[in-house]
């Protein structure tokens, strides 16, 4: 519930976000104030929420594999009776949240397209996932995808890895001397930060651009698109 709360109050400020990735250019400087006008002159207010639906609804299963998946990883990389080490931490995130993302990102794929849609092109997620798999097939749902997993991979291992490594290390030792309740709350708000920018907007970019006039073959040729045509502010 509490992540559903917080993406939605941010969700005009991740579809700008998408939107300026996406359409800024060097000839097309977009800015926050500018971004938010455009999207509200072509949809209304509402249009600041486009997408946020599925956003919401793919919190729980995204969050459910990754913590299952990564519990498992830890004992199989672990010998038995051995603690565990950071580094198989890093190595159990790392695989968990590749799993995680591989298993909802077709809907990553819908919530982009419906981020970036215009008022009137899709009717819903359902209509979203129909219209790509009738006008561009099955592999339309893991575009983006391998940048995607460059990005996942450090990050979840990190993040996994420093959500246990504070607990264990120094918050529950001192906590123990002192006879004080561990509360992990200010640790979890290392969940909350974004993947690493480059590869992060690198799946939004590939994921949403499939008509003619712009197109991506890969990550890399993305890459040299953007920074060629917009360099590193891009």
């Amino acid at each position: 519930m509490a992540g559903a709360v917080s993406r939605t109050g941010t969700a005009p400020l991740d579809r700008v976000k998408v939107f300026m990735q996406v359409h800024s250019s060097k000839s097309n400087r977009i800015t926050l104030l500018g971004g938010f006008k455009q999207m509200i002159n072509e949809g209304g207010v509402t249009s600041l929420w486009r997408g946020n639906g599925i956003n919401v609804i793919k919190i729980a299963p995204e969050t459910a594999i990754k913590f299952m998946a990564y519990e498992q990883y830890k004992k199989l990389l672990t010998p038995e009776g051995e603690k565990v080490q950071t580094y198989q931490r890093f190595m159990a995130g790392s695989l968990a949240g590749a799993t995680a993302q591989t298993s909802i990102y077709p809907m990553e794929v819908m919530k982009t397209r419906l981020t970036l849609g215009k008022t009137g092109q899709y009717n819903g997620m359902f209509d979203c996932g129909k219209k790509i798999l009738r006008r561009e097939g099955v592999k339309a749902f893991y575009k983006g995808y391998t940048p995607n997993m460059i990005g996942i991979i450090p990050y979840a291992g990190i993040d996994l890895a420093i959500y246990e490594e504070p607990e264990e290390c120094l918050v529950v030792p001192l906590c123990q001397r002192h006879s004080q309740p561990w509360d992990p709350g200010a640790f979890r708000l290392w969940h909350h930060l974004q993947h690493l920018w480059p590869a992060g907007q690198l799946p939004s970019c590939t994921a949403s651009h499939t008509h003619a006039g712009t197109s991506y073959s890969g990550c890399v040729r993305q890459v040299h698109n953007d920074w060629t045509g917009e360099g590193y502010h891009c």
